[in-house]
């Protein structure tokens, strides 16, 4: 069995909040949790960064568009940092 690196359980959000806003999920779903889990922290940088640059990516689209749309993904994958951030932080002990 593969030991994990961070595992994230969070009620923010859901499977299908991932689903609707077309994003990768690293993750497991059991009952009505779900769990955000990385075995390893390369697997959590490529995603932190993934995350970082979809980001960056609706941004830059929302200003050619103005589609209220990508301002929702954007919000969405926003929050997803902050939780990981967070989280990466508490497993680190940082004092943030």
């Amino acid at each position: 069995m593969n030991e994990v690196f961070l595992e994230i359980v969070t009620a923010k959000f859901t499977a299908a909040d991932f689903e609707r806003h077309k994003l990768l999920l690293p993750a497991y779903q059991d009952s009505s949790n779900l769990r955000l889990v990385f075995f390893n922290e390369t697997d959590y940088n490529t995603y932190l960064k993934e995350l970082e640059t979809e980001c960056d990516m609706l941004l830059s689209r929302y200003w050619l568009s103005k589609n209220l749309e990508l301002i929702d993904k954007n919000k969405f994958v926003i929050k997803v940092l902050t939780v990981l951030k967070q989280e990466y932080s508490k497993k680190n002990h940082c004092p943030c």
